[in-house]
């Protein structure tokens, strides 16, 4: 009986205010971008997430990540037919939501590209966690 207890408050630490928080955002588009040089050679894979913009009718980066793990990758969800994404990224996990998605080969970086046309100063990024 002891034993049960002891499981008892266990299970319910993890229950409460402990657990890493969730951070969710929805986007417009998701990018799965893997940047090559003017060699062929892979300079890195990373995720590049977009809203619209209907001032310039197109989409501007609002925050990326480097593509560290497949689970990154968004899949389908045939059910709302939107894309998601969800990966431990630092002490919490983050969920992403988009509209679209599209997987990108490039020669350039399509996130610095946007960054000399508005500076990320201006950029709505992801939620950022509580401290």
């Amino acid at each position: 009986m002891p034993n049960l207890t002891i499981l008892a408050v266990f299970i319910s630490s993890f229950a409460g205010g402990q657990a890493s928080p969730v951070l969710e955002d929805h986007v417009d588009l998701i990018e799965v971008n893997h940047h090559y040089d003017k060699h062929g050679l892979l300079v890195m894979d990373q995720v590049i997430f977009y809203e619209w913009c209907p001032v310039r009718s197109r989409y501007r980066v609002r925050d990326w990540r480097p593509l560290k793990s497949f689970t990154q990758v968004p899949t389908k969800d045939f059910r709302t037919g939107k894309y998601s994404t969800i990966w431990k990224d630092g002490r919490n996990y983050r969920r992403i939501t988009a509209d679209q998605y599209r997987e990108t080969w490039t020669t350039y970086d399509p996130e610095l590209v946007d960054s000399l046309q508005s500076p990320k100063q201006y950029r709505k990024t992801l939620t950022k966690p509580r401290k």
